[in-house]
């Protein structure tokens, strides 16, 4: 759920503990050897004839003790884990099932760094549902197969991460995040007041402290309503503004057409800089409450 309370980054979800309370430290969650020794024996297995008797919390209980599935766990709570939160394969130092359902699962993944040791809980839905399924094989297919998608995602964050610390890439952030040459519209009507001022501001920075996919979102559908917007894909976008009447975006954008499976995000030589208005209210928004509100309800009606 989207909230647009101004807060610093939350740890509701998670159990402060001390590295000393790590009861186990499972290393190399990127190694697909054969290093792990199964706990996870045939004795173990219950009766796949009859579904009705499988018991979920043993089913967690025995996928948690297999060792061949660990890294496969971590992955699964590295790549899955909620936006935002972002949790390196090497931070993590314990990693368990607490929890299965027929169409999820639930991860506790304990992250350490040198001071302290967060329990984060990350839900993991299955590609396929095992209601009619045998669930004990059922449920290791739908890890495997996420395991291949978590790969991928992993994959994909460290490209992402190797351009984003290119010269050529920080270059466009700078020119992304600047606002001494935004050219607003015509019908753009910037805040009238003090007080409508500050709610903008707010409005603004809390938008860009948030899930950048929604930012993305809403200016690709305000990108949507141009003449180019069949034309480029939008990469990272940020809020330069907030008016009475609707936002303004500044966005890399790549050509549909020089799109290249491997460019997670953009180099200079095919990425382009779009300032994007959007008149989203539809509406001369006169007051902050109802300007906020107006915010909330475009990011509900979005499909993110």
């Amino acid at each position: 759920k989207f909230s647009l309370q101004q807060t610093h980054t939350s740890k509701s979800y998670a159990l402060i503990t001390t590295p000393s309370q790590l009861s186990a430290t499972i290393i190399a969650w990127d190694d697909d050897s054969d290093s792990y020794t199964s706990s996870f024996d045939e004795e173990y297995l219950c009766d796949t004839n009859n579904g009705n008797s499988y018991e979920l919390e043993t089913i967690a209980e025995h996928l948690s003790q297999n060792g061949d599935k660990m890294a496969s766990l971590a992955r699964l709570a590295a790549a899955f884990s909620p936006p935002g939160q972002g949790v390196d394969l090497k931070h993590i130092s314990k990693i368990q099932i607490t929890a299965v359902e027929s169409d999820h699962i639930e991860i506790s993944a304990v992250v350490c760094d040198e001071s302290e040791c967060v329990t984060l809980f990350v839900p993991v839905t299955f590609p396929h549902d095992c209601n009619n399924a045998a669930m004990e094989e059922c449920v290791l297919d739908n890890i495997g197969e996420l395991d291949v998608e978590a790969q991928q995602l992993l994959k994909q964050r460290e490209i992402e991460a190797n351009e984003s610390n290119s010269e050529s890439y920080k270059e466009l952030l700078n020119a992304l995040f600047r606002t001494d040459d935004i050219e607003l519209p015509s019908w753009w009507i910037s805040p009238d007041s003090n007080e409508m001022s500050e709610e903008c501001q707010l409005l603004k920075r809390i938008l860009n402290q948030n899930d950048e996919n929604i930012i993305k979102a809403l200016a690709t559908e305000g990108l949507s309503r141009s003449v180019d917007g069949d034309i480029f894909e939008i990469r990272k976008a940020v809020v330069v503004a907030v008016g009475h009447v609707g936002l303004y975006f500044r966005a890399l954008a790549v050509r549909k057409d020089q799109l290249t499976p491997h460019s997670v995000l953009c180099e200079e030589s095919n990425c382009t800089i779009l300032d994007i208005p959007y008149a989203a209210f539809n509406t001369y928004i006169k007051d902050p409450a109802t300007l906020r509100s107006s915010v909330l309800g475009i990011i509900a009606s979005l499909n993110v």
